[in-house]
This record gives C-alpha cells, structure tokens and sequence, in this order.
C-alpha cells in the first residue's frame, strides 16, 4: 500500500483472511492507510484487489458445492466458540479465574481457592449457568470502541510506522478484549510492531513488551524448548502466573494507547512542519 499499489495490497488482504480469519483486523487500516495515501481511487483498487482476489481462490468451493462448509470451518472464528478464553491472557481469563475461585471457596478456603491454578477452560454457558448474561455482545462492543477510538486517533496519519502500530493496537484490543480469543491470536502484533519498531526505535520498548507476553502466554500453557516443554511454575508468585500476565496484558494495552495517541500527534506535527516547509520553500 505504501509502495503505491493498493491493488496488490487489497489481494494481500483477501489471501490472509482467507487464510486466517483474524486478518479480518487488519481491513480498517488498511482502508485508512489507503484513503490517507491515496484517496479515493486507492481505496477502490484495494477494494477490487481484494474482491477479484477472493473470488478467484472461492470460486473452486463454490463449483463443488463445498461453500456451506468454507462458511462453517470461518465461522467458529466467533459464533461456535463457546469459551470465554482459550487460554489466552486477556480479561477473560481473569473472569475465569475469579468466577472458579468463588465457586471453590467452600471447599477450599479463601487463600486455597484465590492460590489455586486455573486449569481449565470456562464454557460462555456455564458463565451464564452461574447467573451472568452472554459476555460475547459485551466483548466485541468492547472491542469496536477500543478500535474505533484509535482509527479516530490516527485518522490524519499518512506514516507507515504509524500504520503499522495502529494495526497492533486493534490485534491488541481484540485479543485482551473479546470473548473465545486462543493464546496464539496476539501474534499477528508481533511483526505488525516489528514493523513500526524498526521504522520509529522509540516503538522499541512496546515491542519487546509485546513479544515477551506473547512469549510468555504461549511457555505458560504449552512450555517451550526441543521436546522438553519446559515452562514457568504456574505458582511461582503464588497467584497463577496466567492470572498476572492477563493483568499486565491489560496494562500493556493501556500502554499501547497512550503510545498510539503520541505517536500519530507526532506524526501530525511533523507532517504539518514539512507542509509549512514546502510552502515557504514555493
């Protein structure tokens, strides 16, 4: 898109999605990156980029008859999830916890059921056996607000690097926020930060921060190293270890924000400097 063919950047888009229905959180900016580049007539070219694009690798499915089932397999991305967190660490994982612990207290104890390790999954239906409404409308409006609140931040940026991080932050904010999200589906932020880590250093810290929780969430459930699976003692500061990284991935998207917010106005100034240059310049 920044190299000026938003065509092939609308195909990039399509063959994710098709790949991988969480590319889906990429489709704002890069309508955003292509009406701030290019206007109008780069966001058609995307857009029929990306339809041409899906309609070619669609088309074999659909002369089979084997579209109900394309349909049914993109589908569980949301509707057929019936999990508040696939261990991921997020604020889902927190409720999991904490509702577990609540209903564990009689057996044992306050400090034994807060001190216990989360070992399983919580269904969304036995969130509401325990009296609680369907948490998945309330994630995702969670996650529209966190999302349309930084496309509106980053509305006037034309920067890659911003791009790039605006990007993250959506990938972020689906991933702490929304209900039936899996421990690997923050890696997309990975490169997306990469990205803009490498074009802006100052980004440096946040994509550490992120690659490390990222690293972390995944060593905590399925350990890491050549067969061995080691992983981190759950128990090692008392409280499950997946209950605190949720928290600081909590922080961390709070974090994301405010750098968000910082860059994109300085981007902005430094936008408007060079336009004020050009025109004393002429």
């Amino acid at each position: 898109l920044h190299r000026g063919a938003p065509e092939w950047a609308g195909a990039s888009l399509a063959i994710a999605m098709l790949t991988k229905p969480q590319a889906l959180l990429l489709a704002p900016i890069l309508a955003l990156g292509a009406w701030r580049t290019g206007g109008v007539r780069a966001l058609v070219a995307a857009a029929i980029g990306g339809l041409v694009t899906a309609v070619v690798i669609v088309l074999p499915y659909a002369l089979v008859g084997a579209l109900p089932n394309m349909w049914l397999a993109f589908g569980s991305f949301y509707a057929r999830r019936d999990i508040l967190s696939g261990y991921a660490a997020n604020t889902w994982w927190i409720a999991n916890y904490v509702l577990r612990a609540w209903n564990q207290i009689p057996r044992l104890g306050v400090a034994g059921a807060y001190l216990a390790p989360v070992r399983r999954i919580m269904a969304i239906s036995t969130f509401q056996d325990s009296g609680f409404p369907n948490p998945r409308p309330f994630g995702t409006l969670l996650v529209l607000i966190a999302s349309g609140w930084g496309l509106w931040r980053i509305r006037h940026a034309r920067d890659l690097a911003v791009h790039a991080l605006g990007a993250a932050f959506i990938v972020h904010a689906f991933f702490v926020l929304s209900v039936g999200v899996h421990e690997h589906h923050m890696m997309l932020a990975v490169p997306l930060l990469a990205l803009a880590a490498a074009l802006r250093p100052a980004l440096r810290r946040l994509f550490w921060t992120i690659s490390l929780i990222v690293a972390l969430n995944m060593n905590l459930f399925y350990g890491i190293g050549l067969g061995l699976g080691w992983t981190l003692p759950r128990g090692l500061l008392l409280i499950d270890l997946s209950v605190l990284l949720s928290l600081a991935n909590i922080a961390a998207l709070v974090w994301h924000g405010r750098v968000l917010v910082r860059e994109a106005s300085d981007g902005a100034s430094q936008f408007g400097a060079n336009s004020s240059a050009a025109r004393s310049h002429l």
